[in-house]
């Protein structure tokens, strides 16, 4: 292989830089205990084991590179001169490369029907489809009785105006159809004032002449008046619409029953969004039998219908105690939860019916049920459905206070299932006990990718079975526990279970709102860069001070994969951040990230200072949001001026500092105008025309470099000719040496 550069003059330098910077935080910020020292004695031995992989790699980089560029010129017969140049460009610009970020690929799991699964639903199918036939024929019926009523009257009243001699203008309307005879009650707006048929035929024409395949009427105070009338208009016209959203709106049954019959009839509809409308246990049962005749839809969302809130007293589910003691207060809303809890295990609503109807759902990939507080018995039968139906992929039930029961009931279901990849079950009161009976039912997964597990309370007891649970899931790219009280405990158990394999797959971990603290900043940091694809790190209020700081420098150092970094609403300070900085600027440092979170921390002007090094080093950095610090005017026109010379920056957050001057109002806003039109010019993000502007745009930011004159080539050429002959132990071009 050939030698590209000397690598024991690139250990002896860059080597001594990183443990120079490790110097640099003990002096700075002092070590206060052994352990502490015994810390940062332990990460110069890891920067150094790492530091001797980089070279490795970086040697085989730098080959490789060369290679091609010299295999390109052979095949286009480009001149020697021309190629070594060329040679020389490749290499110098491989630093500043930033590397494409792949997104993993998921095997699609297969899953063999069983004929008595098949069986039952050709059954359940046929079941609902003569149930909504019945619904059809009830509705016609009702219509013709009423139409048969109306034309009685109206016979009636031109008998009586003939004996009468009364003229017959005034019963007309009458002879009409009922629908054109009843006025809407709740139209607005251009419904306001017409009558049914009128209102459906207004709706048939706007959507005949909406030639989209999405039709969004999101908070649009759409009632069942007009739902009917945009089921109809639906089945007579919209043969190609493919997503219906109708969330937050004032749907009821009677809107619910025309929007069977049109989930029913659409063969292309493929997303439908009824999240928060009033829809009881009717509506829901009619839209199941809509959903299991439908053989397209893909996605359905169906949150915050708050069916769960039905098994309550009104005003029990959130009764006020009236106690002042905090103590008072936990143990009331137990004994709440609990009677709350021994209500739900004997209701069966509408739900009861849909989840019958999702085992024969085959067509269903996505599901949103989020924020319904159905309790852990509803949730018990979705997951049994969920056993059955093998096709759902994605799964939202956070807000639905399962609890403990519920935490079993989804171990049972992650065990069971092979197609399942997203699970969100934030906010449903798992607990330790709920990890404990998660982690019992579970006994090997490679299917979940996402799993969401924010504010579930599962604290320090939850830790063990915490670790036993995530040590299952073999593929898992995103995990989120949030809001769950864990602490140093729970940071050593993720360095262990990353030592032993596990979580090294991870592409986003979020540990937002737990008192982490320093040490188990420690504790990541020496398991972190085994993580190779980890894309996304938030540690939001981590209880992070300018120790902690320094350690998360260091340990994103050695991560190239990081491209968001969130430390918001801790307690560093400029310090921290300059620390922070020092480790990413080290010449070896792998880091690339592109967005730096640091709001609601402590940090003044000279943090601009930092982040102007940092941007010196790369076109890297395209984030920077530095929300509700203490910079002032001074710091703000600064980094106006840090903006503007570096052309690869297109966001900066700056609300909530102490800035509120005429001439620091004036910077930010001459800031944001230059970003607005950086970023309107910018090719999309993420793409390779995004990563070849930013390089071309940092390129062009540089300074450039005189060149020599004569006498100095003739100098530079003799020092690299007597540098090469004494790093390749070759005596030197005579040409070169001669005066």
């Amino acid at each position: 292989m050939e030698e590209i550069y000397n690598v024991d003059d690139c250990f002896s330098s860059d080597l001594e830089d990183g443990k120079r910077v490790s110097e640099l935080c003990k002096e700075t910020l002092g070590v206060e205990t052994d352990e502490e020292e015994h810390w940062w004695e332990t990460w110069d031995w890891r920067w150094e084991a790492f530091f001797h992989e980089w070279l490795e790699q970086d040697e085989l980089t730098r080959t490789l590179a060369a290679r091609k560029v010299r295999k390109h010129g052979k095949d286009n017969q480009i001149p020697k001169a021309e190629v070594s140049r060329r040679v020389d460009e490749a290499l110098a610009m491989l630093p500043f490369q930033i590397p494409v970020d792949e997104v993993p690929v998921i095997p699609e799991v297969e899953f063999h029907v069983s004929p008595e699964l098949q069986k039952l639903r050709r059954k359940q199918i046929n079941e609902a489809r003569n149930r909504l036939e019945k619904t059809k024929h009830l509705t016609r019926d009702h219509d013709m009785r009423e139409s048969e009523a109306a034309l009685f009257r109206a016979t009636l009243a031109d008998a009586k105006a003939k004996v009468l001699g009364r003229p017959v203008d005034h019963v007309k309307k009458l002879r009409l159809s009922v629908k054109d005879f009843r006025m809407l009650s709740t139209g607005t707006g251009i419904r306001r004032g017409i009558t049914s048929l009128s209102g459906q035929l207004l709706e048939q024409l706007r959507q005949n002449e909406y030639y989209g395949q999405e039709l969004s009427l999101r908070c649009r105070a759409v009632d069942d008046e007009w739902a009917a009338q945009i089921g109809v208009a639906v089945q007579l016209h919209l043969a190609d619409l493919t997503a219906l959203d109708l969330a937050c709106n004032s749907i009821g049954t009677s809107g619910s029953r025309s929007l069977a019959q049109a989930i029913a009839a659409s063969s292309t509809l493929t997303s439908l969004n009824l999240s928060n409308n009033p829809l009881d246990a009717t509506a829901l049962d009619l839209l199941a039998d809509g959903l299991a005749v439908n053989t397209t839809l893909t996605e359905l969302s169906l949150a915050s219908l708050k069916f769960g809130e039905k098994l309550y007293e009104p005003g029990a589910a959130w009764q006020d105690t009236g106690h002042t003691s905090q103590d008072a207060e936990n143990s009331n809303a137990e004994e709440q939860t609990m009677k709350q809890t021994s209500q739900m295990q004997d209701y069966v609503p509408g739900l009861g019916r849909m989840a019958d109807l999702l085992i024969v759902a085959s067509t269903l990939r996505k599901l949103d049920l989020a924020g319904n507080r159905m309790g852990a018995a509803l949730f018990g039968q979705l997951c049994d459905s969920l056993s059955l139906n093998q096709s759902v992929t994605w799964l939202a039930v956070s807000g639905n206070c399962i609890g403990s029961d519920g935490g079993g009931y989804l171990g049972r279901l992650l065990a069971t299932t092979s197609r399942l990849q997203y699970v969100d079950v934030s906010s449903n009161g798992i607990g330790p006990d709920g990890a404990d009976y998660f982690s019992l039912q579970m006994d090997t997964n490679t299917s979940l990718t996402h799993l969401q597990l924010a504010s579930n309370g599962l604290g320090k007891g939850g830790v063990t079975w915490l670790a036993q649970v995530l040590r299952n899931f073999q593929s898992l790219l995103s995990l989120d526990v949030s809001w769950n009280d864990l602490g140093e405990d729970f940071m050593s158990m993720q360095s262990n279970l990353v030592h032993q394999g596990s979580l090294t797959s991870l592409t986003s971990l979020k540990l937002n709102q737990n008192p982490i603290g320093d040490w188990g900043l420690k504790h990541m940091a020496l398991s972190m860069y085994y993580t190779r694809n980890l894309r996304r790190l938030q540690l939001q209020n981590c209880e992070i001070t300018d120790k902690g700081a320094a350690v998360l420098g260091a340990m994103v150092a050695t991560m190239s994969s990081l491209r968001v970094l969130d430390v918001a609403f801790n307690r560093v300070t400029e310090i921290g951040a300059w620390l922070c900085s020092e480790w990413l600027l080290v010449k070896a440092s792998r880091c690339r990230l592109r967005e730096i979170n640091l709001d609601g921390n402590l940090c003044g002007d000279s943090l601009v200072e930092s982040l102007e090094r940092l941007l010196e080093r790369g076109p890297f950095i395209h984030r920077l949001y530095l929300r509700g610090n203490f910079l002032t005017v001074e710091g703000v026109q600064k980094l106006q001026h840090v903006v503007t010379r570096f052309p690869h920056v297109t966001e900066v957050k700056l609300d909530g500092n102490d800035y509120l001057t005429p001439e620091g109002i004036e910077a930010v806003k001459s800031m944001m105008t230059v970003l607005e039109q950086r970023r309107a010019r910018r090719p999309e993000a993420g793409s390779e025309q995004a990563h070849l502007h930013d390089q071309a745009q940092f390129e062009q930011s540089q300074p450039k470099q005189a060149q020599p004159k004569p006498a100095q080539l003739e100098e530079v050429q003799f020092e690299e000719a007597r540098r090469n002959a004494t790093a390749n132990s070759l005596p030197p071009d005579p040409s070169l040496l001669s005066p």
